[in-house]
């Protein structure tokens, strides 16, 4: 009986040991595995470089619309015969020149305030141009400084610093607006034209192979393509008002034994230079010193 009793005790002891040697395993410390906390880490990084993809590509999506809708804008302006825009903020304001006719300043305060177009004042020792007006109902007094300008709300970058200081007939001292603001390009120059003259000489397209002498205006990106007859050439080009500013042009190098003058002079009158410019019956003509440099037509 005895031997039994002992048997039962042994058996429940053991599996009561058992149990607790369980327990105590289950509860000990846990021992990180490095590899799996490598993998981890790494599948975070992965996410983090996702999320910054997706933003850059949310941030070009949002910002395609506002350049398209500048583009429409300046068309616009362009075609309502706006020479020069400007914006500003805190507060907000925008301003339209159009140097021939009349000064267009408005506020979200209601203010719309036009005052004829006036003759330009330059000043002598730095690259500023300003403009005085007044009506009845007020003055109005804009200064443009071509030193560059980023606007605080867009990004958008702009040629010229504007400030604008305005009164009405009321009031005895000014306020001053600062904002940004540029020329509206002439979207009549978007295209592609044959060189007909230079500089006096009619350019004769069966002198080069059929292949006459052009210039490609890309004037919403400000660039210029062209083909001098013998080279081809790019370089920046913009319109102010009623002149081309063109920049360096970049030329391909062959050598020309056939219209060697021509091309050259194409070259040497249009790199780096100012020229004053109009468009009348169906031609572009280029002058400089109201001397006539450069006739061009558009190529159907």
């Amino acid at each position: 009986m005895k031997t039994i009793v002992y048997t039962i005790f042994f058996t429940i002891s053991s599996i009561f040991l058992f149990s607790c040697d369980s327990s105590s395993s289950t509860t000990s410390s846990y021992t990180p595995n490095p590899h799996a906390e490598a993998h981890m880490e790494m599948h975070n990084e992965f996410k983090k470089e996702q999320v910054k993809k997706e933003l850059a590509e949310q941030e070009e999506n949002e910002t395609e619309p506002t350049k398209a809708q500048l583009h429409q804008l300046l068309i616009k302006k362009n075609q309502q015969g706006v020479d020069f825009y400007a914006i500003g903020n805190e507060p907000f304001w925008n301003l339209d020149i159009n140097f021939e006719n009349k000064i267009v300043f408005k506020n979200l305060n209601g203010l719309e305030f036009i005052a004829p177009a006036v003759d330009p004042v330059k000043a002598m020792d730095a690259n500023v141009t300003r403009y005085r007006s007044n009506t009845e109902s007020g003055e109005i007094i804009v200064q443009l400084n071509q030193s560059g300008c980023t606007d605080n709300m867009s990004g958008q970058k702009f040629d010229y610093q504007v400030t604008v200081d305005f009164k009405t007939s009321k009031e005895s001292d000014f306020k001053t607006f600062k904002g940004c603001g540029d020329y509206v390009p002439d979207f009549r120059l978007h295209n592609i034209w044959a060189i007909i003259e230079v500089d006096g000489v009619e350019v004769n397209p069966e002198n080069f192979n059929g292949k006459s002498p052009r210039l490609e205006f890309k004037i919403s990106e400000e660039k210029v393509l062209g083909y001098n007859g013998c080279n081809y050439f790019n370089g920046a080009a913009k319109t102010e008002n009623d002149m081309i500013i063109f920049g360096y042009l970049v030329s391909t190098l062959m050598a020309c034994s056939e219209n060697e003058e021509i091309s050259s002079k194409i070259g040497k009158m249009l790199s780096n230079s100012n020229l004053d410019y109009t468009i009348e019956n169906n031609q572009l003509v280029l002058t400089k010193n109201n001397k006539k440099v450069m006739v061009l037509k558009p190529i159907d």
